[in-house]
């Protein structure tokens, strides 16, 4: 009680195209800061947001991973977390086993 949280939200008119996984330059395992990550992907990212579970000690990711159609990790599901997902401009919201993960082909998809 009495602990005061800042947010941002943001809403995109047209989301279709313009929201992707961009992995840190160094790739996972890496801590840069999320404007760097925004300043190294091509095109140059207007917003950026921290988004999956990530080890607070060495900076690996935690959970299901896909970037630009490349799947960098999966989880058994019974591991795994709530994941947010992107194919072919559509949103899909759910849980995910690493075969679910293989067959849909996601453009983009991370644990959180």
């Amino acid at each position: 009680r009495g602990n005061h949280v800042v947010g941002h939200v943001v809403t995109l008119a047209n989301p279709e195209g313009r929201v992707s996984l961009a992995l840190p330059p160094g790739g996972c395992g890496t801590r840069e800061l999320t404007t760097m990550t925004a300043t190294a992907h091509k095109p140059i990212c207007k917003l950026a947001v921290n988004a999956g579970y990530f080890n607070v000690h060495n900076g690996a990711c935690i959970g299901n991973v896909v970037s630009d159609g490349q799947i960098i990790q999966t989880v058994p599901l019974s591991q795994g977390n709530v994941n947010f997902g992107i194919k072919d401009g559509k949103f899909y919201i759910g849980y995910f086993s690493p075969e679910d993960i293989s067959m849909v082909d996601f453009d983009h998809l991370v644990s959180g």
